[in-house]
């Protein structure tokens, strides 16, 4: 695009450009304003095309219960939603991976400062199992580093004590889903250095389905994520 600019000759009109003030840009898109609805852009990656109204009656419920959402295509199956509820833009943000019609629906901060072409929809947020730790390790701290190695950590299922609530050492982490999927970690236990293999298993808790990449495409696929390649389950295989 840069080349493109340094080749392209502008008229003088085009030259003057025009600046537009933080100040002016609050007042457009209401960003200024106290108790502003907060916003989200969404893609439903799909091959099929996404109705808005259908969108806004499978997630509307689900983000904003009382007061439901609003919903206006901006692209290829891209809509920006509007939420009725303050408390609706994390739950969009954080508690997916969110589905349509089986397909997956990645879903970004709204910034105004953005076009729809600079949004990447590449990420989403999934809990995934963490097995075979030894006990001392299923904790908090334990949750933080290797989320942090899978992707963007953002919380563990633990109690009061910073340990792990159930049989499994669980994670909430934000996965960038055009990279390979983990399969697991390698983690060196003791002072001795030894070394073992702790495999991952990623489930979708909240809504009970799986998704499966076959190129960039993301699809619904029976009760566990993994990573499809050539009908070899790879990835956080169940």
């Amino acid at each position: 695009m840069e080349g493109m600019l340094r080749n392209l000759k502008l008229s003088e009109a085009e030259m003057v450009g025009l600046r537009i003030s933080e100040r002016q840009m609050e007042l457009a898109d209401g960003t200024g304003r106290e108790g502003e609805d907060p916003k989200v852009l969404v893609k439903v990656l799909s091959e099929r095309r996404a109705s808005a109204e259908g969108l806004k009656q499978a997630l509307g419920p689900i983000w904003c219960p009382i007061r439901g959402i609003k919903c206006s295509r901006k692209g290829e199956n891209i809509f920006m939603i509007t939420l009725l509820q303050q408390s609706g833009k994390k739950k969009a943000l954080d508690c997916g991976p969110w589905m349509f019609n089986n397909d997956l629906v990645v879903v970004e901060e709204y910034d105004p400062d953005k076009s729809v072409e600079e949004y990447k929809f590449n990420v989403i947020p999934i809990w995934i199992q963490v097995l075979k730790l030894p006990l001392g390790k299923m904790n908090k701290a334990t949750a933080e580093m290797i989320g942090e190695q899978v992707g963007e950590w953002l919380e563990a299922d633990v109690g009061e004590d910073d340990f792990a609530v159930g049989e499994y050492l669980r994670i909430k982490v934000r996965i960038n889903i055009t990279k390979p999927l983990m399969r697991g970690m390698m983690i060196q236990m003791g002072e001795e250095g030894r070394n073992k293999w702790c495999p991952f298993r990623g489930r979708n808790y909240k809504v009970g389905e799986v998704n499966y990449a076959k190129g960039t495409v993301w699809k619904v696929r029976e009760e566990y994520l993994y990573e499809y390649k050539e009908g070899t389950g790879l990835g956080y295989s169940g």
